[in-house]
């Protein structure tokens, strides 16, 4: 078995929680409310963040993102929005979400809303130029390579 690297996780609160994948192999790492939200009704949507009560120190060289759990969107109507989590920050982890229903939806503490996925950091260098060489899509983006 592959060995695991190690992410320091550190409870706010003892109802905090963030999860190991339920599945070998599986990226998505379970981020669990810790307290009762309810969140707005479409069409007048707020933006809400649902606490985790959880910080996390990624190792050196990785950094995260804070994704949806398809089960979220699908069966709850909530979106998460994608949040990029640099390795240095040390504040709690929320969800922020969207209610696309009509009616207002209430999420429980201890369900799971999100997920974090961890990627390997590369480190660039800009370098600006007077020109960049020609390609052939050039300038042509929003959907100019068909649907």
């Amino acid at each position: 078995m592959k060995k695991r690297t190690k992410i320091l996780v550190k409870k706010l609160h003892p109802d905090g929680g963030i999860h190991q994948p339920k599945i070998a192999g599986d990226v998505g790492h379970d981020i669990v409310a810790a307290q009762d939200v309810i969140v707005p009704a479409f069409p007048h949507p707020t933006a809400t963040l649902i606490p985790s009560k959880v910080v996390i120190a990624p190792p050196e060289g990785y950094w995260f993102q804070i994704l949806g759990r398809s089960s979220t969107a699908n069966k709850r109507g909530l979106m998460v929005v994608p949040a990029v989590i640099d390795n240095l920050y040390r504040g709690e982890l929320a969800a922020c979400v969207f209610n696309m229903t009509d009616k207002p939806i209430e999420v429980k503490k201890g369900e799971r809303v999100a997920q974090a996925v961890f990627f390997k950091a590369e480190v660039f260098e800009f370098e600006e130029v007077e020109e960049l060489e020609e390609t052939e899509r050039g300038v042509k983006g929003y959907g100019s390579s068909g649907l």
